[in-house]
Parts: structure tokens; sequence; C-alpha cells
């Protein structure tokens, strides 16, 4: 066999620049230089910066629902990643130890679990006869009684009542894990009735004074006496599972902003008695079951809800928007909800024959403002528009006014638009439940997640149970604003709706100045498909998200821009009110009567006591205000003006044919045209039979 030899040789030889690049490369590895900007050697500083990097990574790898498939309940805790030996938690006892695990996992002796692993001998309830849950630990009445209360470690102001207080206080227990050993020992909340079976020569008296509990009801309860709660249940007209599912229901819409009228939860409950499938179906539910509903459920009261116009002056409460953020917040950490997935939805209206207020060029000798004619027609149309965080839009959804479609409304229109009807061209509750479902048939495919997260605000179309039903199956999550807040917290009013309404209101204009002064539902359809693609810009759809801090996460967007920091006011009494009145004569300028009235009296009482320089800002903004009454005088005259010539029908542009296609609902633009083109060949076959004859 020949002798072989082997010898490399560079793969680019005699290529221009490649040979110096590996004789560079040569000379790198005999005889490394330093890079850039950095020591050649690595600091203690250095290490640390790298290891911090890479603990905030694996932190964050750990905490993603999509990668690590945490379970909502136990990322709902935030604890902090630990990549050495958890010394604190490991110092437990078994025990101990077993329900702090049990508790953040929400797998241990709980109702839910039991449930669903159909453990059918194990206790649902605990001894003081409510479900166990893992935060009943700390909501337990045995629990929070005063004597024991007054003794819990790290103990706050008062005892949690509600899942988010509970929440709150086992974390700051779980900062030090002892903290949590001893709430164990101070409550003997897992000894109680245990301990007795376990001991049996245990005096009845001396375990009931020592957990605070009545002697007569450990008694009972030892001798398998049931709570009256349980008792009754049976004569009840939901069962006890029916109850804690609307309980649910109820406390899940109020804390996202939608408390249900009592008729919603009226009719919830006769859902669920028909969802039974009993034959004969089970009788709704009685006239005095609702109050009897309220006394029994101690989550649950009855309030009157206030009128949004009352909340005006409230808006830009800072606190109000804080909860707002921290509610986004910890939806979105609970569901993985990601930016993607979020979107906004309003309603916005139209009076389809007014044009919008302009700087416009005049002669200088006019006095007063400039009067631009428009169109007399003042019918109302609403548009519900819908928008991605990521900068696209869904198709419209148009409610005109009337009860019947007519196909020439059609003619033009892109063919995913959907048009409604009602009386007054407003929304319905029955128009809002057929947008849930467009807004489901155009998001679903586009889900990167898995949930949806959907931002609105209280109108009372998007609170029906069917529209939360709808979203439930479907996994969309709907959040509400605080009242009167939009101006500040929604993307669409934010950014959108303004140079929307701008937008047509100049396209009204330019109709009127080439001589049409009726403007009709087409004239509206047309001029709306014209001005969306021009406002509706994935730059102003994404401003809009960012100047309300939704995406990306930034509260201090908004709190930065208030005018005011205002916080809730208590009940005020008469010294109040005096205190109040001083303030704000002191330093506001009055815009209503009210507030006129006021300054006055202020200061005729400053003249009464003295006459210093606050008198003399009190004189002018006396005048500011009477001058501001004067303004506003003028303006509603030209107002008037406008309405009266806007009353005045000039010249009707020539009707087009109405041919009616569909009585009330929604249609989709294809489906519409496809009905008119129907109805056409009709009449056209019709004529042409009678002709013939």
């Amino acid at each position: 066999m020949p002798d072989i030899k082997i010898r490399w040789a560079p793969g680019h030889t005699n290529i221009e620049g490649n040979e110096a690049a590996d004789s560079l490369a040569d000379a790198e590895a005999r005889e490394p230089t330093t890079p850039f900007g950095l020591a050649a050697q690595p600091t203690v500083s250095g290490i640390r910066t790298i290891r911090k990097a890479a603990l905030a990574t694996a932190s964050a790898a750990w905490w993603s629902s999509a990668k690590s498939k945490l379970s909502n309940w136990y990322t709902q805790w935030k604890l902090p990643y630990q990549p050495t030996r958890p010394t604190q938690e490991l110092a437990l006892t078994r025990p101990t130890l077993a329900r702090l695990l049990a508790i953040r996992t929400s797998n241990g002796d709980f109702a839910w679990y039991h449930q669903k692993f159909h453990h059918d001998n194990a206790t649902l309830k605990c001894t003081c006869g409510r479900p166990k849950t893992p935060l009943h630990i700390v909501l337990c009445r045995k629990t929070t009684t005063a004597r024991v209360f007054r003794r819990w470690p790290k103990r706050p102001p008062a005892p949690p009542r509600t899942p988010s207080e509970a929440t709150k206080y086992l974390q700051t227990l779980w900062e030090e894990p002892e903290d949590f050993a001893a709430f164990l020992e101070i409550t003997g909340f897992y000894s109680t009735i245990s301990s007795y079976r376990n001991n049996p020569k245990q005096s009845v008296r001396a375990l009931a004074a020592a957990y605070d509990v009545p002697k007569s009801t450990l008694q009972t309860r030892l001798h398998g006496v049931q709570p009256r709660s349980e008792i009754l249940s049976t004569r009840r007209k939901l069962s006890p599972i029916e109850e804690q599912s609307l309980v649910q229901w109820i406390l899940d819409l109020d804390r996202r902003g939608f408390p249900p009228h009592v008729i919603d939860v009226r009719r919830m409950a006769d859902t669920l008695l028909a969802a039974r499938g009993q034959d004969p179906p089970p009788q709704p539910v009685g006239k005095n079951w609702m109050s009897r509903f309220i006394q029994s459920q101690p989550e649950l009261q009855t309030k009157w809800s206030r009128r949004l116009n009352s909340q005006r002056a409230d808006s830009e409460d800072p606190i109000a928007i804080v909860a707002w953020f921290k509610l986004v917040e910890e939806t979105r950490q609970t569901y993985g909800v990601l930016d993607q997935d979020i979107y906004n939805f309003d309603e916005t209206g139209f009076a389809i024959g007014v044009a919008a207020t302009s700087k416009v060029v005049t002669s200088s000798d006019r006095i007063g403002r400039a009067v631009v004619v428009q169109p007399s027609n003042r019918e109302w149309v609403t548009a519900i528009e819908c928008i991605n965080a990521s900068g696209w839009y869904l198709p419209p959804f148009v409610i005109l006014s009337g009860k019947v479609h007519q196909a020439s409304w059609y003619n033009g229109l892109p063919l995913d638009w959907i048009i409604g009807v009602s009386d007054n061209g407003w929304t319905t509750d029955e128009l809002g439940f057929e947008w849930v479902k467009h807004f489901n048939q155009h998001t679903a495919s586009r889900t990167a997640g898995v949930y949806r997260l959907l931002i609105l605000d209280g109108h009372s179309s998007h609170a029906t149970p069917e529209f939360d039903q709808y979203c439930a199956e479907n996994k969309i999550l709907t959040l509400c604003m605080p009242p009167h807040t939009s101006h500040l917290l929604q993307p669409l009013d934010v950014s959108c709706y303004s140079p929307l309404k701008r937008a047509y209101g100049r396209e009204i204009e330019e109709l009127a100045r080439q001589g049409a002064y009726h403007i009709d539902k087409i004239d509206f359809l047309t001029a709306y498909t014209r001005i969306r693609p021009i406002v509706f810009t994935q730059q102003n759809i994404q401003a809009g998200f960012q100047a309300t801090g939704l995406v990306p996460p930034s509260p201090d967007r908004v709190l930065s821009s208030l005018t005011v920091a205002r916080t809730p006011s208590p009940p005020q009494t008469t010294t109040d009110n005096n205190a109040a009145t001083q303030a704000a004569a002191q330093t506001e300028t009055p815009h209503t009567v009210a507030e006129l009235q006021q300054q006055v009296r202020y200061l005729q009482e400053r003249l009464r006591r003295q006459s210093e320089s606050p008198t003399n800002v009190a004189i002018r903004q006396l005048a500011k205000s009477a001058q501001l009454a004067m303004q506003s005088a003028t303006i509603l005259a030209e107002e008037n003006k406008r309405l009266r010539a806007e009353n005045q029908r000039q010249q009707q542009k020539k009707s087009q044919q109405r041919q009616y296609i569909a009585s009330g609902g929604v249609l989709q633009v294809q489906q519409a045209q496809q009905l008119a083109a129907e109805a056409e060949r009709v009449v056209m076959e019709a004529s042409q039979s009678q002709a013939v004859r």
C-alpha cells in the first residue's frame, strides 16, 4: 500500500484578502489582544454583572407560562427565583412545609382538589361551614376573631375580607417563612377539631376556650350535627354548587367593573335551573328569592348604582387609576395574555349631517364667529370600532336608525363590514351580543396565546349575561375601565376618535360646498369608507396603546398627565363644606352659575372681614367669570342660528328606489348584496312575465 501524505491547505488560497484574514487569525490565536473597552482579565464586578443578567433571564424563563407551564394560581404569588438552596423554607417542620406548599400550589386538602379527583369521602367544608380553599386559612371566622387576630404576626390593620387581601397577607408571611409557622401555631387552624378526635380525653370546654368557639357549637359538631346552612340547603331553589357558581359570577363581574343588576342575577339563576334538564323544567325563582339569596351570602350586598355623570369630578383619581393598572397587570400575568392579544373596542356616534368645527379664513370685517353652512340631517349613526395593540383594526360594525335594510346601503362597501339597524341608531343589548360574535370571528385565528384581553367601557350592552358567557366560552377576558376615564385610559378615545370626527366633519363640509344640503345614510357610509384608512393607521393605533400605558405597560404615562392629583373625598361636614368653598373660591375660576354664586358669597365674606390682596384676586376672577358667561351666551346664540338654518331643508338629493331586503338584525355587506341581487332578479322576472302577457 503506497504511503499517503496529508497536507492541510487553506480552502481559499490565492483569494484576495482571505489569506490576510487567516494570518491575522493565527496571530490572534497565538497572542490574544485585549478587547476594546474591556479588561483583559475578568473582574469581580464583571462576573457579578454577568451573574445578575443570567439570573434575570432564568427567572423570566421560569415565570413564563409559555415555557414552564406553571399554573395561574402558582404564578400569582410572584415568588422570587432562587438559584440557591431555600434554607428558610427547609428549616420549617415537614407538616408546616407541606401546608405552605399546598397553599402555594392549591394542591391539597381543598374542595376543588377533591372534586377534581372525585374524592367522594373527603370533607369539602371547614368547620365554620365555608368551603375549603387555599386562602380560607386567613379568611376563616375562627382565625379572624378579635382575640386571635391581635396575636397575628405582621398583623394588617384589619382582618382580610376579600381574596385579594388574603393573598396580600400570605405574601407578607412568606417573606419570612417562620412567620407562616407562627401564624399556624397562633390560630391553630389545623388543630381545633382534629386535635380532639386524635385525643378524645382532651376537655371540650378547654378546647372551646382555646379557640374562641362556643362550647355548645363544638359539642354539636363533634356529635355530627350539621350547620343550619347545610341543613337548609335542601330547601333552597338552587343547590349549593349552583349558588357558589352564581356568587362567583357576580364577584367576577363586580371585580371587572360590571356589577350586575338584580334582574340579571335573576335571569342567570333561571338559566342555571333550566340547565338541569329536568322534565318538567323547574319553576323560575320567585319574587322574594333575590332578597333571601343576598341575605344568605355574606360576600354579597345590594347597593344603588350611581349615575355616571355624578362621578365626572373624580375621573382623574390617581388611586382608581393605579388600581386599574394593577388589575390589568394581574389579569395579564394570571392568564398569560400577550401584547398582540390585547384589544380595545368602543362605540362612537355621528350626527350624519353635522360638520366639524374648524379654522377658516374670513373677512377681517366679520364680527363674532364665522358660520359654515352645513347640511340639515341630524340623524344618528353609531360605529363600533375595535383595535389591536399590534396596530391593526377590525372591520367596523355600523348601526343605522331604521327597521329594515335597504339594498342601496351596501353598494361599494367592503364585503367584511357589518351593518345593523335599531330604532334610534344606538347600540342595543342584542346588537352588542352580535358584535362580540363579529369580534371572535375576526380575532380567533390571529390569537398568539390562549386568551384575548378586551378593554371596554361600562356600557350596558357589554354587561349582559349572554355577552359575558360568550366571552368566557371563547376565552375572551373583558376588563371595564373606571367610570369617566376613557379620555385617559381608552386607546380609541386618545388617538383615533378625535381625528376620525374631524375627518368626517371635513367630508360633510366639502359635500355642503358642493351643494349637498341633505346628507343621508348612503352619504355617511361613502364618507366613512374614505376616512377610516386615513385615521386607523398602525402608528395611530400603537400610539393610543402607548399613551394609555397599556402596551408597553407604563402607568406613569397616565399618572404624569393628570391635571390635579385627586383623592376620593369622605362624607363632608358643614365645616368641610365651608373649607371647600373657601379653597375653591381662592384658587378656581367659576364656570357655572353655582360656582359664580359661591364666588360671590366668598367675596362678600372677604369684604366684610378685611380688605387686602386676596380680595383683588377674587374680583378679577369674578370679572373673568362674567366674561365667560357672556361668551357662552354668544356661542349659544350662534349655535341656535345654525340649528335654525339646518332645519330648513334646501335641496333634496335624488332619492334612489328603496329596495327592502331584510327586517331588523345585522347583515354583512356580502350577504346584503346577494339578497339585493336576488330581489332584483325576482322583480325583473315578474316584469318580463307581465310584458309577455
